[in-house]
């Protein structure tokens, strides 16, 4: 089936990224689906530490009526990007759609590579957070009825950038607020928050 979304808006970056068993920067932790799709061997125990600022990522491989996709989910900002499953290289499809969205949420360039690097790297290990794993069941039906009603091509930027303003209460400071996840992100990234057009 073809995609209905376009990725190639998002802006290259120089180096891709690779699933190691022994060293890591960043994390994914997958669910079962998505890990034996990726062909990776997850960590179940004595798992590395990451050092991204984002944290760890959370994916899962979203299977429905429409085109497959990944969706990979920040656990600190659940700030999302989408990766279509007929992509050649996910991971490195990844890390570029993850840079793409930081710029377009208004990080600044340097400190966008500062966090590339992070990203060089990663391990595969099993989902833990449950909370997470519940916003991303929101996040992606509202991939699915985007990608259903279009117009079509999607862009996927514009998809990721309005996944970033969905308010999500698991990441509020507070049980009875509510969120955005590029407001957190930016913040995670030692930003200010932005006063955002509509």
């Amino acid at each position: 089936m073809n995609s209905p979304a376009t990725a190639d808006e998002a802006k290259p970056w120089p180096h891709g990224s690779r699933v190691i068993e022994l060293r890591t920067v960043v994390i994914l932790h997958a669910t079962k689906r998505a890990a034996t799709a990726l062909g990776a061997m997850p960590f179940r125990e004595g798992e590395p530490s990451g050092t991204s600022r984002l944290g760890n990522w959370y994916v899962n491989l979203i299977e429905w009526d429409g085109p497959y996709f990944y969706l990979f989910t920040s656990e600190r900002s659940l700030l999302s990007v989408v990766v279509p499953a007929d992509q050649q290289n996910i991971l490195h499809e990844f890390v570029r759609r993850v840079t793409n969205l930081l710029s377009m949420i208004g990080v600044p360039n340097e400190t966008i590579e500062r966090e590339y690097e992070h990203f060089r790297d990663m391990a595969v290990a099993t989902t833990r957070n449950r909370s997470v794993l519940g916003s991303m069941n929101d996040i992606a039906w509202s991939v699915m009825v985007r990608l259903e009603k279009g117009p079509h091509p999607v862009s996927l930027s514009m998809l990721e950038l309005e996944l970033s303003e969905i308010p999500m209460s698991a990441i509020a400071k507070k049980k009875t607020d509510l969120d955005y996840p590029k407001d957190v992100a930016r913040e995670i990234m030692g930003l200010p928050r932005r006063e955002w057009v509509m």
